[in-house]
């Protein structure tokens, strides 16, 4: 890409991430929102039948104990699907920014050959020549602050998806300033300056040890 302030900055947000670990770490608390789901649907069956076996006060206490579990348990598997929806939108944010950025770079602007001057050339052929050298660069230079702005916009849309997906894993955790640590490697938060995608959350921790702190 031409080496302008914000291809740079947006070169900056793009090199720390991996779709690839960020699309892992999803699938994961998916996954784990499921095996608790299985849980809570498991105690919710077995609770009747633990009222029955041991009948009377004991029998109603036990049965109180499974929902309690049972219900912390639902909340739980609610949370980890959050998590797991966070890290969607953070790796479909990932994904847009780098095609993007591909088609940027595809575009990007080249600088103009000046015209060499004619043998023979007339006063008025060379003041043509000037002009028209004058007026590609002129050109050129609008292309250049063109691909900025571009460049900026895909930079801002990916930062502020990140901010989103950390305010849902604020949520999550209940805490202000969650410890995250995106595919590139750690830090706080996951939004504005170029930063990486939230991947902690509440639940088992997901298959790469690299992704996901608790």
């Amino acid at each position: 890409m031409a080496n302008g302030e914000q291809v740079a900055q947006l070169q900056t947000a793009l090199s720390g991430v991996e779709l690839g670990r960020v699309r892992l770490a999803a699938t994961d608390w998916h996954d784990g929102a499921k095996v608790l789901r299985d849980v809570a649907a498991a105690l919710a069956k077995c609770s009747p039948d633990i009222r029955e076996h041991f009948g009377g006060e004991t029998g109603a206490a036990a049965q109180a104990a499974f929902d309690r579990v049972h219900s912390r348990v639902s909340e739980r598997a609610d949370q980890m699907a959050l998590a797991g929806v966070a890290l969607d939108d953070a790796g479909d944010a990932i994904f847009t920014a780098e095609e993007d950025a591909k088609d940027l770079e595809a575009k990007e602007p080249k600088p103009p050959t000046k015209e060499t001057p004619g043998l023979d050339e007339t006063p008025l052929e060379a003041l043509n020549r000037e002009a028209r050298d004058g007026q590609a660069a002129s050109d050129y230079q609008a292309e250049l602050e063109q691909h900025e702005r571009r460049a900026r916009q895909i930079r801002t849309a990916l930062e502020a998806d990140y901010d989103v997906s950390t305010e849902k894993m604020k949520q999550i955790h209940g805490d202000p300033d969650p410890i995250t640590d995106g595919p590139g490697g750690g830090g706080n938060g996951g939004g504005g300056g170029g930063g990486t995608p939230p991947t902690g959350g509440p639940g088992r921790p997901p298959r790469d040890p690299g992704v996901g702190v608790f």
